[in-house]
């Protein structure tokens, strides 16, 4: 097996290139966290944040696309790395609603000049993580590719900026709605709840510091693999963070595994397993 050696990387590492894409392959699985992941991700956000600590956020396996040094599959820690997206996309349009009229989050939140400018600047930052030159409506520009079944939605309701926070956007979403659509008003929810009500006054500046704090002090470890032979067996073997494997994720993968380089033989595999 061969690996190109790595150190950490921060947030602000790898969304930080203007040559590089993350997308999640076909052969991945879909958008998966739940309710209990987020808050355990929310969780170590909060804890790491008080205690101005950085924090592990494991391995994240990546291989090159041949023929396309601008793009990079995500062989393990989709997950993570969209959720992270989520959140810095929940910041952004709270920000861009103060930005707007800052009586409509809270009238207590101050509306001078610093406080307006720091807002301005970490909603800058916000959308610097989710695209090249913080554009992110144009999809060539975002860093985060998620596979058919799921980049439609994350596109259209996470990277693209809608705009400000409306009350609908706070009503929990019904059971059968997208995990993505989920996990948005997941951190919508806490972000209103315990960064932005509890002390309007310093809202804004809080935000700043998680945004800071997200981007600076959670590390990653990025291992680049050569080929997706070595991915695979990867995937396996460090896929312990977040939702565990099932038995048909590892079929799959193991079966993916098998199919080595050839495209024509992926293909049929995935066509053949979307229909089971």
């Amino acid at each position: 097996m061969e690996i190109t050696k790595s150190s950490p990387a921060s947030l602000d590492d790898i969304f930080s290139s203007n040559i590089k894409q993350y997308r999640v392959p076909a052969y991945q699985r879909h958008y998966r966290w739940e309710e209990v992941h987020h808050e355990e991700l929310w969780t170590d956000i909060l804890t790491s944040l008080r205690l101005n600590h950085q924090y592990f956020m494991g391995p994240l396996v990546l291989t090159a696309v041949p023929g396309n040094n601008a793009l990079i599959d995500i062989v393990d820690g989709q997950q993570r790395l969209a959720t992270f997206t989520i959140v810095y996309s929940c910041i952004r349009d709270y920000l861009n609603t103060y930005l707007d009229d800052p009586g409509i989050l809270l009238s207590e939140i101050p509306s001078d000049a610093t406080t307006r400018n720091r807002a301005k600047k970490t909603h800058s930052n916000c959308e610097a993580y989710l695209s090249h030159n913080a554009r992110p409506n144009i999809r060539e520009e975002r860093y985060m590719i998620l596979n058919e079944h799921d980049d439609a939605i994350f596109f259209t309701f996470i990277q693209q900026t809608n705009g400000f926070i409306v009350e609908q956007d706070l009503i929990k979403p019904a059971a059968n709605k997208s995990r993505i659509i989920k996990a948005r008003w997941f951190f919508l929810d806490k972000v209103f709840s315990e960064i932005i009500k509890p002390n309007p006054s310093d809202a804004i500046k809080k935000l700043q510091l998680l945004v800071e704090h997200i981007s600076i002090n959670l590390l990653f470890l990025p291992i680049e693999v050569k080929d997706d032979g070595d991915a695979y067996q990867l995937f396996e073997s460090l896929n312990s963070k977040g939702e565990n494997l099932s038995g048909a994720d590892l079929i799959k993968n193991r079966v993916m595994a098998l199919c080595k380089t050839n495209k024509s033989k992926k293909s049929r595999v995935l066509s053949m397993w979307d229909e089971l």
